[in-house]
Parts: C-alpha cells; sequence; structure tokens
C-alpha cells in the first residue's frame, strides 16, 4: 500500500478499532489511480463482503490527508454500523452523544474530531482511545 495513505489510515483505523467502532479489513486497490489528481486508494471491506475506497492525495500536507481520509472512513463506518443495527454517529460527539457524530477537520497542522455544532475540538484523530483524547 501507498505508504501516504497507509500513514493517513493508521490513525483513523486507530480510533475505529474502538469500542463504538467496527473490524475492517484494509486492501491495496489501484481503483484511485485514474483520479485527475495524484491520488493512492484502498478498500475498506466489512464483515459482511461489503466493501467502500477510500483514497488520498499525494503530497498534501500529512493532517490534511488525516482529515480527508477520516471522512470517508467515517462514511464506512456509518453504513456499517447501518447494517448491524448499531447507532451510527460515529464516532460520537461527546458533547451530543445521541445527536450527531464528530467531524474531521484540519486545523493548524493536526488532524482532529470536531463538534460540527460548536466547533469545539473533540480530539487529535487517532487519539480516542487514549487518555484524555476525547
Amino acid at each position: 500500500m501507498n505508504s501516504e495513505l497507509r500513514a493517513a489510515l493508521a490513525p483513523v483505523l486507530r480510533d475505529l478499532d474502538g469500542p463504538d467502532g467496527v473490524r475492517v479489513r484494509v486492501e491495496e486497490s489501484d481503483w484511485a489511480a485514474d483520479i485527475p489528481l495524484r491520488s493512492a486508494g484502498a478498500m475498506l471491506w466489512d464483515t459482511d463482503g461489503s466493501g467502500m475506497g477510500v483514497r488520498v492525495e499525494l503530497r498534501r500536507p500529512r493532517a490534511v490527508q488525516v482529515a480527508f481520509v477520516a471522512d470517508q472512513v467515517q462514511e464506512f463506518a456509518v453504513e456499517a454500523l447501518w447494517r448491524l443495527g448499531r447507532p451510527t454517529n460515529w464516532p460520537r460527539c461527546p458533547r451530543h452523544p445521541a445527536t450527531h457524530p464528530a467531524a474531521a477537520e484540519e486545523r493548524g497542522g493536526e488532524a482532529y474530531w470536531v463538534c460540527p455544532v460548536s466547533r469545539e475540538t473533540i480530539g487529535v484523530i487517532g487519539g480516542l482511545g487514549a487518555p484524555g483524547g476525547g
């Protein structure tokens, strides 16, 4: 797998592996090779066999890549959780846990989960399970 995509996916997959997330299998794929912006892609596979492509734009700042990939993985997670009959607001916004998920955003060179309503920072992408990580 492309090293930039691997590095951008790693923190998001750490968060997805938490108690509210889902299991995912990541497979290298060249599906994004024809996208006009130079991109690298992979496939995310759910345990039920459904899949979704994710991609990263190459040679962009790492935090921008992480936030971009997190947004795509979040879409995968929401659909996977829906199929399991579980709450689909992943990752949960701790300020509004029954209402909406947090949103991925790059701020000042770091990728964060933020509350889409208050714009408050929830935690660094990749640190949800860490003490003080959200």
